[in-house]
């Protein structure tokens, strides 16, 4: 049993532990922490104890440093809807602190509604890792795109990113 505080076990549906007699299955465990500032537990499932105590450990550090927040239910597709608007309006400004430019930003639109939202705009913003950008950038190379295409692919995603990070909608992951 799991005894340590915030992490649980869990019995298949089919175990005897479930009437009162002995375990009869392989347990999973699930750690998890509680982030104040997301007002929302973070959990992870693990197939042993100790790894769900070593990432609880770690956890608890990371959500008191403000590098892991609870998952954000935001779609790339609502934030680059969001961050083009924003854009747009001049509410939000490129990397020099100036206003975009009308044209830069009619090829991030078209660059994210040709080559990037049909194969990652209902993705969770989260959920988007450096594996699936990886496959995006061989895709279009395999497709035959030009090393600038490719590159003004993945700048709107860039800003976006930058974006989220910057007012906590993805956190900034340390390495697990």
């Amino acid at each position: 049993m799991a005894s340590a505080q915030g992490i649980r076990t869990r019995h298949s549906r089919t175990c005897a532990s479930r009437t009162g007699t002995r375990c009869n299955c392989k347990p999973t465990y699930e750690a998890w922490v509680y982030s104040k500032r997301d007002r929302k537990k973070i959990r992870k499932s693990f197939p042993i104890l100790s790894a769900a105590k070593g990432w609880r450990v770690d956890a608890l550090k990371e959500v008191k440093d403000k590098r892991l927040r609870a998952p954000s239910s935001k779609t790339l597709r609502q934030e680059a809807d969001e961050w083009l608007a924003g854009a747009r309006e001049g509410r939000i400004p490129n990397r020099q602190g100036r206003r975009f430019k009308p044209s830069a930003l009619r090829i991030y639109k078209l660059s994210l509604e040709k080559r990037v939202l049909p194969e990652f705009g209902e993705k969770r913003l989260g959920d988007i890792d450096q594996a699936d950008l990886l496959w995006l950038k061989e895709e279009l190379f395999g497709e035959g795109c030009s090393a600038s295409t490719i590159r003004n692919t993945f700048t709107p995603l860039q800003a976006i990113f930058r974006r989220a990070r910057k007012n906590g909608t993805v956190a900034i992951k340390s390495g697990a």
